[in-house]
């Protein structure tokens, strides 16, 4: 499987705010304070589901590397 795909699959196994978070900031370029007012949530929230998110894709990417 190439990296792409498993990039993907990673972002498929996120929860819906943080696979939303994480969409909407790398995919569609939008600010935190953007994201926070689609999401109806704070920006410290937006802040937290980013890292959440990276850091589930992150563990994700490592277990299908090793």
């Amino acid at each position: 499987m190439d990296g792409h795909q498993e990039l993907y699959r990673a972002i498929e196994g996120l929860n819906a705010k943080e696979k939303a978070a994480v969409l909407l900031f790398y995919m569609e370029d939008r600010n935190i304070r953007e994201i926070a007012v689609i999401l109806g949530v704070r920006n410290g929230t937006v802040k937290s589901l980013l890292s959440r998110g990276r850091e589930d894709i992150k563990r994700f990417m490592t277990k299908q590397n090793d």
